[in-house]
């Protein structure tokens, strides 16, 4: 099985002269590192994270975007056998408090531009002392005097720990159906099987080359790219941040063979191409959440090979479902060796193709599936359930078989929408808005929206008439409290609860707490 600290040192020793990541800055420079290069700047950082008191078991809460800070840190905790804490870096004050709080971590990490909101954090959280990095996101992380080194450079080959499989190695928060944030364990296993199968699905060879510009604080940047990248010894290109109209120059300038989207980032790709550009030659592209036809096919001629699907959960290390094109609703099928089915949600027995179930995947927990909910075994427990001699985890997403055998998602049953690509749950939203003193009641509706997937629109109930928020107190509430996912594009104040589906085409009921 392995961890992702061994297969790092194996693909140091076997290509240490080879690529492993070019940086494009968000001002537009770029940087690469080898294997050997990019393993002395984690021993540096391994040594730094030590002597700042983490170790074995240990987290480390990190608040990046993408950068070589990110993987720094993510490859020092694999070395000590402590764990990252991986959150948004848009994540507002009293997310990353209850995060702190949670995960009770040594050590954070930030970008010095998000430092208010951080430190803010820190001081709602149950270690209000804690020590906190303020790192750039960009290539000074990297060179000498960088926050995140440690001078003496053989301290971290000392501090390095006895890594087993089941170590935790990374814990991720999302959605859950009410206001607490679920907290995935993810472990060393984990990394290293779902590697090896991702690198196996995209066909990646040592010549190959990533192109990651999804945030990385997701686990599926991290498990189907980078860890993949790593298990073959192929390149990993990151970008700083997504940008639609650079995103086609930047891929052509790297000579990038692999790229993953969500749904939204590609159709604004789409929509800033320039009439008449060169194709590219991509080799390989995964489409998380479909398109309509006609877009996969223009988003095909424009990379030069056809998206195809894929999906999975956090839960399920990201991968459940993989190929058949990426149209509509469409999943792909069931990987080989890895067994999931669509369960009836009451009986458990498997549905008549054509019928909506819920996908159910089997497997070893800490290796193909989850470690579990971060101190939260019960809720672990109400998600899993024994059918055919075997335990399966109910993922709570829905879908159909068609007739060709290729699944497609119909929702989510605990009402988990993507806006922009990320999961939202609109019963947390009207939970944290409704713990305003001023709003007795809110209703969130999620509208489609052709670029982001969703918009959020909220209608407010005021707890008195006469004091009622405005739509720009409820504005600037948000960008403290909410995620910028889950931030609505649209207030309305209204004298009572709406009794019928919002307005704007929205393909939902809004969602009464």
């Amino acid at each position: 099985m392995g961890t992702l600290a061994a297969l790092w040192s194996a693909t140091v020793h076997s290509r240490p002269g080879s690529p492993f990541l070019t940086f494009l800055s968000r001002s537009g420079e770029s940087n690469t590192w080898s294997y050997r290069q990019f393993d002395q700047i984690v021993e540096l950082t391994a040594g730094r994270l030590h002597r700042l008191g983490v170790g074995k078991g240990d987290a480390v809460h990190l608040n990046l975007r993408n950068s070589p800070a990110f993987i720094m840190c993510l490859l020092a905790c694999s070395r000590l056998g402590a764990w990252i804490v991986s959150t948004d870096p848009g994540s507002a004050a009293r997310q990353i408090s209850e995060q702190i709080s949670r995960t009770q971590p040594r050590v954070g990490v930030v970008g010095v531009d998000r430092r208010s909101a951080y430190h803010t954090g820190v001081a709602l959280s149950d270690l209000p002392n804690l020590t906190v990095i303020e790192v750039s996101e960009d290539e000074p992380d990297t060179l000498a005097g960088s926050p995140l080194y440690f001078d003496g450079r053989t301290a971290g080959r000392r501090a390095a720990a006895e890594v087993v499989p089941e170590d935790r190695l990374a814990v991720v928060f999302t959605p859950g159906a009410d206001e607490r944030q679920r907290a995935v364990v993810l472990t060393q296993g984990n990394y290293a099987r779902t590697a090896r199968l991702a690198a196996k699905l995209a066909e990646l060879r040592p010549e190959h080359r990533w192109f990651i510009t999804l945030p990385l604080f997701h686990p599926h940047s991290q498990l189907r790219s980078l860890a993949s990248a790593v298990v073959r010894g192929a390149s990993v290109v990151l970008a700083g941040e997504f940008s639609a109209s650079t995103w086609q120059a930047q891929a052509r300038r790297t000579e990038v063979t692999h790229a993953a989207l969500f749904a939204a980032p590609m159709r604004m790709v789409l929509a800033r191409s320039p009439a008449g550009a060169q194709p590219l030659t991509l080799e390989h592209v995964w489409l998380t959440a479909g398109v309509d036809a006609e877009q996969s096919g223009r988003f095909a001629r424009l990379v030069g090979t056809t998206p195809q699907a894929v999906f999975g959960t956090p839960e399920t290390c990201s991968l459940i479902t993989c190929g058949d094109g990426a149209i509509g609703d469409a999943l792909g099928r069931p990987i080989p060796g890895r067994p999931a089915y669509l369960a009836d949600p009451e009986s458990r027995e498997p549905v008549p193709a054509g019928t909506i179930g819920s996908i159910a995947m089997t497997g070893r927990r800490g290796v193909e599936l989850f470690a579990g909910y971060l101190d939260e075994p019960l809720a672990t427990a109400e998600r899993f359930f024994d059918f055919d001699g075997r335990s399966w985890f109910d993922t709570g997403i829905l879908a159909r078989e068609l007739p060709a055998g290729s699944w497609q998602r119909i929702t989510s049953s605990d009402r988990i929408v993507q806006v922009s690509g990320v999961d939202v749950s609109l019963p947390e939203v009207a939970a944290r808005i409704e713990g305003m003193p001023s709003v007795a009641t809110a209703v969130v509706a999620a509208v489609p929206h052709d670029i982001r997937d969703h918009e959020l629109e909220v209608f407010v109930v005021p707890s008195r008439a006469d004091d009622a928020p405005t739509c720009a107190e409820l504005t600037a509430w948000a960008e403290v409290n909410l995620a910028p996912a889950a931030r609505p594009a649209r207030w309305r104040v209204v004298p009572e609860s709406p009794r019928t589906p919002a307005p704007l085409g929205s393909e939902q009921s809004p969602t009464r707490l």
